[in-house]
């Protein structure tokens, strides 16, 4: 809701303690003449904007429709800022955009603002401001815009990603994409965020198209989180379509752009090895793998979830190629450090349970607890492994019938990867 210029004038000076009559004579009109202005007898004209705002200080307030509409291509341009993870830059401008936005009295911008500020608070890594501002916004959800909900649904899906909430992650972009489309608003941040899902989710062809689409809007995906930036991604698609030297490719040509990058970060050096290792298990090259992961490893030595995401495919490779051990002792260090509900703890103690077939109580757990949960998180790829491990269980062990049901359903998940069925 906008109010007119006469409602803003009053509704700023009783903010600032001035009385009618002190504004007049500071604005050089009558007490009667300020009334009518701002009781909307009679149109503000831009001399008496000007007067206003010399008389109380404020060089950008009340605003006019073209300064309300700058304002608004800042506060787009500033959340741009945010997504792409230059949060120092994005709390150079707070200030001044926070100063803006409350005296635009503009109820819309103010909604905006706060919306975008959920995300700037939690990067910033301010959790009492960051859970404040979101129940507000939940709070007013059912008289946000449709341009609201875009951006709100938007950010919610950003912060079940960050929790490898794949499923539900993906669920909010794209209802945030529909919104977006009907209303004409930029889909950048969006192609490249949902192909995120899809890849991790296991949809490659579908990831691929929405991640070049990103690249044709010109997202720059070089600035965020960890560095898990656009060509990774398609890496990891093209090489579990079998496409392994374009996946290859894509990582030279990431690889040259960090040597000459002065800033480039540890961080994402070790993305990057890790990468490599994934396209080269892929490849089925395994020695190939296992050497990448330790030239990862000593790019990198903080115990978080990067590292656990490491952990985990690491295990995984291990799990694969059946060196038991060499598993068990990814296992103990990954379950020392994941919490419990995390999918790093569900992963791991997936695997760890993939090691002890034979017994009753770990074929149970990956068919009525692993599985069940990993796809809930989205991770149908990674179900689609579990599903083979048993198939390969059953059939060392004889039991011909639960191997075929194994390898039925391990087939079915790929077929609806590969097409990008939704509906898992």
């Amino acid at each position: 809701m906008q109010m007119t210029l006469g409602r803003k004038m009053a509704a700023i000076r009783k903010e600032k303690g001035i009385r009618q009559v002190d504004l007049a004579y500071d604005m050089g009109y009558s007490p009667a003449a300020v009334g009518n202005y701002e009781n909307e007898r009679c149109p503000v004209s831009a001399d008496v904007l000007l007067a206003f705002r010399g008389a109380t200080n404020m060089e950008d307030t009340p605003m006019l429709e073209h300064e309300l509409a700058d304002l608004k291509k800042r506060l787009c341009a500033w959340y741009d800022l945010i997504i792409v993870g230059r949060v120092k830059c994005a709390k150079e401008l707070y200030d001044k955009l926070a100063h803006d936005v409350k005296w635009s009295y503009d109820d819309d911008l103010k909604r905006l603002f706060e919306i975008f500020c959920v995300m700037y608070y939690h990067d910033l890594g301010e959790k009492d401001k960051f859970a404040k501002m979101l129940v507000t916004i939940k709070e007013h959800e059912h008289s946000l815009t449709d341009e609201h909900l875009h951006f709100y649904w938007f950010l919610l899906g950003i912060f079940e990603y960050y929790k490898c909430q794949y499923k539900s992650a993906l669920k909010f972009y794209l209802k945030a994409e529909v919104i977006g489309a009907r209303m004409g608003l930029s889909s950048r941040p969006l192609d490249y965020s949902i192909g995120c899902c899809l890849v991790f989710m296991g949809y490659s062809n579908l990831a691929i198209e929405y991640l070049e689409k990103s690249q044709l809007n010109e997202l720059d995906a070089h600035i965020t989180k960890y560095g898990s930036i656009t060509q990774k991604l398609l890496a990891i698609c093209h090489s579990r379509l079998g496409r392994v030297n374009k996946a290859h490719k894509l990582l030279d040509a990431y690889d040259g752009y960090l040597i000459a990058d002065d800033k480039c970060s540890k961080p994402e050096l070790f993305v990057l090895h890790c990468v490599r290792a994934l396209v080269c298990n892929e490849a089925g090259d395994y020695e190939k793998a296992l050497e990448n992961y330790e030239i990862a490893i000593g790019y990198y030595n903080e115990k978080d979830e990067l590292y656990l995401s490491y952990i985990c495919d690491k295990a995984t490779l291990l799990r694969s190629i059946n060196k038991t051990e060499e598993v068990n002792i990814c296992i103990n260090e990954g379950l020392s450090l994941a919490t419990k509900g995390t999918i790093w703890y569900e992963w791991l103690n997936a695997v760890k349970h993939s090691l002890t077939l034979s017994k009753k109580s770990s074929e149970d757990y990956l068919m009525w607890t692993a599985i069940p949960r990993l796809t809930e998180y989205g991770q149908h790829y990674e179900v689609m492994k579990l599903y083979t491990w048993l198939s390969d269980h059953f059939t060392t062990e004889r039991k011909h019938k639960p191997a075929s049901e194994c390898t039925k359903e391990a087939f079915a998940i790929y077929s609806r990867l590969m097409k990008g069925d939704l509906s898992l």
